[in-house]
């Protein structure tokens, strides 16, 4: 079942160079709490992407220092097959996915337990 901190692959909506919309299976990270997800047939969930340096260049200059850059030092050890890429965690960027949706994907890792806890912080310090 889906736990808080774990690292799915998931349809992902997004617009092309032309403005077509388009959905692509992209890394995301379970934050909503391990009795919602039971509970509930959504769960919200967390945008990553590849990290690069102008994507967080290109940031209004309030959201550049909420993003988190994460590694596979930030997961637990033995759990899924990990990140490919140094990545970047968009804390702003929080979606709700239906559950059967996210379990159809993959799963990739999950953060251990400090970096779990700075992005949930980082979190609760944007709402």
């Amino acid at each position: 079942m889906a736990k808080q901190g774990e690292i799915w692959t998931a349809p992902f909506p997004y617009y092309d160079d032309r403005e077509k919309l388009q959905v692509k299976r992209r890394p995301v990270i379970i934050v909503s709490k391990n009795e919602i997800n039971d509970k509930n047939f959504d769960i919200i969930i967390c945008q990553i992407s590849r990290h690069e340096q102008n994507r967080i260049l290109k940031l209004p200059q309030e959201l550049k220092n909420k993003v988190l850059i994460i590694t596979s030092s930030n997961l637990l050890p033995g759990v899924g097959k990990g990140l490919r890429n140094i990545s970047i965690i968009k804390p702003f960027k929080l979606f709700t996915i239906p559950k059967d949706i996210l379990l159809s994907g993959e799963p990739i890792g999950k953060l251990n337990q400090q970096t779990l806890q700075n992005l949930l912080n980082k979190i609760h310090d944007l709402f």
